[in-house]
């Protein structure tokens, strides 16, 4: 098993955890009044953090199942991967860099922006992509049998998870929680990993001996 391969459980649960860690310290809310909170920098560092190290994990994920997906489960994670390569920078510059200033010397502009129709086509594009190219990807997983049987049960919290894309329309504390399951989900990938390639390399120790 080479490098990649060997890092991609830690770094998916270390970045799940920290999209967790995110969730839960996160203002109860996106508008300029919340990013003005103190915990509003420390969050989205959490998130940029978590975001980057699953990117990486998802390397070493797709180099360590590729040859046991079909073209469906190809195709869905490239989806996933590019999403997710086009997003991952929107906790930097928007929500760390842009926001906090947006807010302090224009309110009014910051929160206008969600309404902007471009933003709005834009941000529906990025989160179907993600959608779909995830859960396409975990579903090829599962029917390749090459984790637990349990892990079905992280699809059904990445369907949850994955809501937190659209739950802001409801509830931002919906947006939290949704987002801390999807964290959840993919920190339970990493450990799948982890415990898929001890056995491994155990039943490799046992028959050299």
């Amino acid at each position: 098993m080479d490098t990649v391969e060997r890092w991609s459980g830690p770094l998916l649960l270390l970045g799940g955890g920290m999209i967790v860690v995110a969730s839960i310290i996160h203002p109860q809310g996106a508008g300029s009044q919340f990013v003005q909170q103190s915990l509003w920098v420390p969050a989205h560092i959490f998130e940029y953090a978590g975001w980057t190290t699953i990117l990486l994990g998802l390397v070493g994920w797709y180099s360590h199942f590729s040859t046991s997906l079909d073209r469906l489960g190809t195709f869905g994670f490239l989806l996933f991967f590019l999403a997710l390569a086009t997003g991952v920078g929107y906790p930097l510059w928007n929500d760390l860099l842009l926001g906090p200033y947006m807010a302090a010397n224009s309110p009014s502009l910051y929160d206008a922006l969600p309404t902007n129709n471009g933003f709005i086509a834009t941000f529906l594009i990025f989160a179907l992509a993600l959608l779909v190219g995830y859960l396409v990807f975990s579903v090829a997983v599962v029917r390749a049998r090459v984790l637990p049987r349990w892990c079905f049960w992280l699809i059904v919290l990445q369907i949850i998870g994955l809501a937190s894309i659209f739950g802001s329309a409801i509830a931002y504390a919906a947006f939290l929680v949704f987002e801390a399951l999807f964290g959840l989900s993919i920190a339970g990938w990493g450990y799948a990993l982890l415990s898929t390639r001890n056995r491994v390399e155990s039943s490799e120790r046992l028959q050299v001996r």
